[in-house]
């Protein structure tokens, strides 16, 4: 992911699945097993851009003609892969295990990037509901075999992006001895790696630093960071550090500079960034369901990205697995309601011991 871009159309979600042909559906779910899902998310499209520029493809035929929330809520940390993952199995970060693009494990004492398969490895109990084609090849067929009437298209984003200037870096190395820690993670939340030993050393350092600089220190057991569910997970340091909206820390600026010695030529000294609290305005992302299966026009109390995994199994008629999302409010944008065959109570516990390179047992 390039911090610098703002809108990168990524079709992440490419559904075009016939489950009339699953044994044994029920009869009263035969219908709606002609229908596909095709699923569009667009990558860093904030909430906030739906005002500010005119979208007419947007407005008159999926707005007008379909389903949203008032507001569509995703998790913490707002990073792209976190977020997109969360949709597809229905969990909340520190249950799937991908706290951010970039992490930390620190049970392997590895370190894990987008391209690590590994990343989305952590919890077995996961069921990512996802099936990935070439966009080119959908879009064709939808025209060629005239699909209109039996396809539900539904577009969202993962974030929103916010303004970064470049005199907005934070520079960590004249808050604490870097010796004393390393990091993982990228800006604007860095978790923060050091011995037992050395905990309270870096901490005091880094909380006397956020009374000058433009941060917050938050312990794993942080009420806020609890709130956020963003500390049940191995991979979550005990301590981590947020810029503020509109700041970055050096990693940032490590970026910037790289692609100026690549040779970018379109960059200013403003740039966009993603990964703030999801209460923030300019992280909110936007969700929108049109089709045979979704009411025209309505507007539907507040749901979760999290929510969606449960909106897709009903839509494939495919039992959910264990998740932390709900049907409440989502449903409310249906024609007719989730099948009560597809809702269960969770039979299978989400949390799991771990153990530390320290040999502390405690729950993930």
């Amino acid at each position: 992911m390039e911090w610098g871009q703002i809108i990168l159309l990524s079709i992440w979600l490419l559904l075009m699945v016939d489950v009339c042909r699953t044994a044994g559906m029920e009869p009263s779910l035969k219908i709606m097993s002609r229908r596909k899902v095709l699923v569009i998310s667009l990558d860093g499209f904030g909430h906030h851009y739906l005002d500010k520029y005119p979208w007419r493809y947007l407005a008159t035929n999926l707005y007008s003609a379909g389903s949203y929330p008032r507001k569509f809520r995703n998790q913490f940390v707002t990073k792209t892969f976190p977020n997109h993952f969360s949709v597809a199995t229905g969990l909340y970060e520190e249950v799937h295990g991908v706290i951010g693009n970039n992490i930390y494990d620190s049970s392997l004492n590895k370190t894990f990037g987008m391209d690590d398969k590994e990343l989305f490895m952590q919890n077995p109990l996961v069921s990512p509901v996802w099936i990935d084609e070439g966009i080119g090849y959908l879009y064709q067929m939808l025209t060629v075999h005239k699909l209109r009437d039996t396809v539900d298209v539904i577009v969202m984003s993962d974030h929103g992006m916010s303004a970064v200037k470049e005199e907005n870096v934070i520079f960590l190395d004249d808050i604490v001895d870097s010796s004393l820690y390393h990091i993982s993670g990228t800006s604007p939340l860095l978790n923060v790696w050091t011995t037992f030993e050395k905990q309270l050393e870096v901490y005091s350092s880094l909380l006397e630093g956020s009374r000058t600089h433009n941060y917050t220190v938050y312990l794993k057991e942080d009420p806020q960071f609890l709130a956020w569910h963003y500390s049940k997970n191995t991979r979550i340091s005990q301590i981590s550090i947020l810029a503020a909206e509109g700041y970055v820390f050096k990693d940032f600026k490590n970026y910037i500079d790289y692609m100026k010695k690549k040779g970018a030529t379109d960059l200013t000294d403003t740039h966009g960034n993603h990964g703030y609290p999801v209460d923030i305005p300019n992280m909110e992302p936007i969700f929108v369901a049109a089709g045979p299966s979704f009411k025209r026009g309505f507007k539907a109390p507040d749901f979760s990205n999290i929510d969606t995994y449960m909106l897709l199994c009903h839509l494939l008629n495919l039992a959910p697995g264990p998740n932390n999302g709900t049907a409440d409010n989502i449903s409310s944008i249906l024609v007719e309601p989730i099948s009560s065959t597809l809702i269960r109570p969770l039979s299978v516990t989400l949390e799991k011991p771990c153990v530390d390179r320290g040999g502390n047992h405690y729950k993930m």
